[in-house]
């Protein structure tokens, strides 16, 4: 005949990580609830679960970087010969404010091309690193290609590339 409820948050940092719980309280500050306006009044005060999830407690990521042009690189963030690997540049800076905003690291690894589909169905470069299980995620824009689609997932373009 009890009809009070709890609604919790549960959720994991990573698979290492412990669980994390969050109960979404009721009327007061009980976690208790017993009618669905309390429930809707719980889910208004705890609001969107993103912004409880942005610190991700410095856990380390491996990502991968093109530098197309290693005779000429000097450093990811000299902009002096900015027509160099200007989209590893780009989308490394980028890479950068999402670990401050989410608490990660990472490790990179620099590789010297994009990935080419090899004659035994293999890739190289970046798109052989995914192949493999190498890699979390790259540090940069990559163009979308068919034979790419079944290595990786695509976000969202960083920039618009046209002529």
């Amino acid at each position: 005949g009890n009809n009070n409820f709890s609604m919790w948050d549960v959720y994991k940092i990573a698979s290492e990580k412990p669980l994390r719980r969050t109960a979404l309280s009721g009327r007061g500050q009980s976690s208790q609830m017993s009618s669905v306006d309390d429930l809707l009044k719980s889910l208004i005060d705890f609001g969107s679960a993103i912004s409880y999830r942005q610190n991700l407690e410095g856990i380390t990521f491996n990502t991968g970087l093109v530098i197309a042009f290693p005779d000429l690189f000097t450093n990811i963030e000299d902009v002096s010969l900015r027509h160099i690997d200007t989209i590893s540049k780009v989308n490394n800076r980028l890479t950068i404010e999402l670990a401050n905003k989410l608490n990660i690291r990472f490790n990179t690894h620099q590789v010297d091309n994009y990935g080419w589909r090899q004659p035994n169905g293999s890739f190289d470069g970046l798109m052989g690193r995914f192949q493999r299980y190498e890699l979390d995620f790259a540090q940069m824009a990559i163009f979308m290609r068919l034979d790419r689609i079944d290595l990786v997932d695509f976000v969202a373009e960083t920039f618009r590339i046209r002529a």
